[in-house]
């Protein structure tokens, strides 16, 4: 009897919750592999989201994990119940397990914290502490006052590194620590959780969507596929700038995240990014060269297809996405400016929203827009449900990131036929090639130029879609691309079936073969 192909996809902040380009390559994975099952872990700021999307019958569960907004990992089980609970909070009260989850929660800070602590330390201290949190409160061990001394201690490691006011202070005040551990305590929720036994867990991303992989990878021998849309770190990074965390809290959060992002790398079977230009910074973070194999996104070339002529007469350019600060609308909107006084009746068409967080910021879009009069020039034009249509509404499509992967709206628009002016973020000029325009981020009048050359020479505009379609048609269709995943799907449970077989489940490194796979509970959405 051939049993099915089971996956664990583990996200962050994206599907099946949100939208965006993530979400859509998750859509299109599942859809496009329905001899899959597919279970989904999903990492969400907040309890209570609404699916965003309408899930395939493939998806077998789907469990969401918020990281805040709860009292605590044990509310995200509720098949232990109240009298277990109970023996699993008693048990931390044993003298034995007060001395186990010392030396373990040590062990983890000095892989997380410590210059020297290597991938091999940080790998057994979250396995074993998964293995722990089996029989042991995760709530109640991070609040026992163990978790704050040990805490302390090892937090000094990297206090001297803080600097106020251009002077090294090695002490951190109670409120920084606080911070700092509550927001450790948060980020590792994933560990308390019982494990699916599947046969593979892909990860949408580094850092926190693949601990749960880490931990399936090093505990039970189970494959572990790594597909990087962004550069994780790099995001937080850009993230944290304008973040109201304590110069503490911040070189804390840092130095986790960074660490567990080179233990991604470290232990994935396969690092799947969806760009070369990914692929430079991953290598940087000790991402074995050997097991990166670029896979870039596809587009149905059936859905997104050219349609005769523009509907508009009026010069118009269409962005799509998410309103968000790394997509950097306030550069598009001053470049409007400049781009109306070259060409009066121009129009900007922007179709996307802001995801729950970002009202503050299409409120600063808004805002801008009246400052520089241009109310009536920009226009925001909510969700689009139909995408596909948006783009044949303007002459050219106009992406201004500061930040991206390998953005499927560039895609979209040039499988519709329309050139792109874009900043040179990431995969973009990968992807663009020479169907368009490629200007500095954060350069409105770069980005404003490129737009007028396009905006007054419509024949140029066309020989550029004309080429940004057969492009994409060349390397960027959804069949390719998911051709490659399912190659990478069948390798590795392939391999993984070979070594059941041979009774070697593990990886021969940092813990015990054989271990019993917990079994998960799962809830529908």
């Amino acid at each position: 009897m051939a049993f099915p192909t089971t996956v664990l996809l583990s996200t962050e902040g994206t599907y099946p919750y949100f939208d965006g380009g993530v979400s859509t390559w998750c859509d299109a994975l599942i859809r496009q592999m329905p001899d899959v099952q597919f279970t989904l872990l999903s990492l969400l700021a907040q309890p209570r989201a609404r699916p965003a999307y309408q899930m395939p019958s493939n998806v077998i569960g789907c469990v969401p994990v918020p990281l805040w907004g709860t009292g605590g990992a044990g509310e995200l089980r509720p098949e232990i119940g109240a009298r277990r609970l109970h023996r699993m909070q008693k048990r931390l009260l044993n003298r034995a397990s007060k001395r186990e989850f010392e030396e373990l929660f040590a062990m983890l800070l000095v892989g997380l914290l410590d210059e020297e602590g290597g991938n091999a330390q940080l790998g057994e201290a979250l396995c074993r502490l998964a293995e722990f949190f089996v029989i042991h409160d995760y709530d109640g061990a991070f609040r026992h006052p163990i978790a704050w001394s040990v805490f302390r201690d090892q937090a000094l490691r990297i206090a001297p590194l803080v600097s106020v006011q251009d002077v090294a202070d090695p002490s951190i005040s109670l409120l920084d620590g606080v911070e700092a551990l509550r927001l450790l305590y948060r980020w590792l929720t994933p560990i308390a959780l019982p494990m699916p036994a599947v046969s593979l867990v892909h990860a949408s991303a580094a850092g926190l969507a693949s601990v749960p992989a880490i931990v399936a990878r090093l505990r039970y021998g189970t494959p572990f596929l790594l597909t990087e849309h962004g550069v994780y770190l790099r995001e937080r990074y850009l993230a944290w700038a304008h973040v109201g965390l304590s110069p503490f809290a911040r070189l804390f959060a840092t130095r986790v995240i960074r660490r567990l992002v080179e233990l991604s790398y470290a232990v994935a079977d396969v690092v799947a990014p969806v760009s070369f230009w990914n692929s430079r910074w991953e290598q940087r973070l000790g991402a074995p060269p050997e097991r990166i194999m670029p896979i870039a996104n596809g587009v149905d070339p059936h859905r997104f297809v050219p349609q005769d002529g523009v509907r508009s007469d009026v010069p118009t350019m269409v962005w799509t996405g998410r309103i968000d600060p790394l997509k950097d609308l306030l550069t598009l909107i001053d470049a409007t400016a400049i781009i109306r006084e070259a060409i009066s009746d121009v129009q900007v068409l922007l179709y996307g929203k802001a995801p729950q967080g970002n009202e503050g910021y299409e409120e600063a879009c808004h805002a801008r827009c009246c400052e520089l009069g241009l109310e009536g020039t920009v226009r925001f034009m909510g969700y689009a449900a139909e995408v596909q249509n948006t783009y044949s509404q303007g002459h050219i499509v106009v992406l201004s990131s500061i930040s991206e992967s390998m953005p499927f709206s560039v895609i979209e628009a040039m499988f519709c036929g329309r050139p792109v002016v874009a900043t040179n973020v990431a995969a973009v000029p990968e992807l663009v090639g020479e169907t368009g325009r490629i200007v500095s981020p954060r350069d409105p009048q770069a980005l404003a130029l490129a737009c007028i050359e396009l905006l007054r020479a419509p024949s140029i505009c066309e020989e550029l879609g004309r080429k940004a379609r057969e492009r994409a048609l060349l390397h960027f269709t959804l069949q390719s691309s998911m051709d490659s995943y399912r190659l990478i799907y069948r390798k590795l449970t392939a391999e993984r079936r070979e070594a059941a077989a041979m009774g070697y489940l593990g990886n021969g490194g940092w813990m015990g073969d054989n271990i019993p796979v917990q079994k998960a509970v799962t809830r529908t959405a």
